[in-house]
């Protein structure tokens, strides 16, 4: 654990911050499993509203692909896991053509494991997202940064990918 001279915890410059207007709540469970750090990062989002997925679609497909980081003290974070998305469509798009995305509605579960150093906190381990969430009408910036709740309910860790990987 990162500590001062003095004993205490370390401060580190992560700045929690949730837009209640970007029509989503951001959640990040994190366990020690099997000498790992695994983390479920909950998104729920308002009815009729969606979230891009990490890949937009077609090369004339309209938004922001979901960007995730994760971080901490002491932990060395693998790719996020996705679930798969839903192909919606797209009254216009780059060329003012109908067109198609990939996204997410409702509650989805994004998953990740970790490396542990000598160092690590999952206590204090956060993660950023940065997309666009959308409705019919229009397209507000998600700008959520969130520190880990706690390990979460064993049951959102019985669906953990074996892919995930470091």
């Amino acid at each position: 654990k990162l500590a001062s001279a003095a004993g205490e915890p370390v401060a580190d410059d992560f700045e929690p911050f949730e837009d209640p207007d970007a029509k989503a709540k951001v959640e990040l469970f994190v366990r020690e499993v099997e000498c790992q750090a695994r983390a479920a990062i909950v998104v729920t989002l308002e009815p009729t509203w969606h979230l891009f997925h990490e890949q937009l679609g077609p090369p004339d497909a309209l938004g922001k692909p979901a960007g995730i980081e994760l971080g901490g003290a002491g932990l060395t974070w693998g790719a996020p896991v996705w679930p798969e998305p839903k192909k919606l469509d797209q009254p216009v798009g780059a060329d003012d053509k109908p067109t198609w995305i990939w996204a997410h509605e409702g509650t989805l579960v994004i998953y990740a494991r970790g490396a542990l150093g000598a160092d690590a906190e999952v206590g204090r381990a956060n993660v950023s997202i940065i997309s666009e969430t959308c409705d019919p009408k229009r397209c507000i910036e998600l700008d959520a940064r969130v520190r880990a709740q706690g390990p979460g309910p064993d049951a959102l860790f019985a669906h953990f990918p074996a892919v995930a990987s470091l």
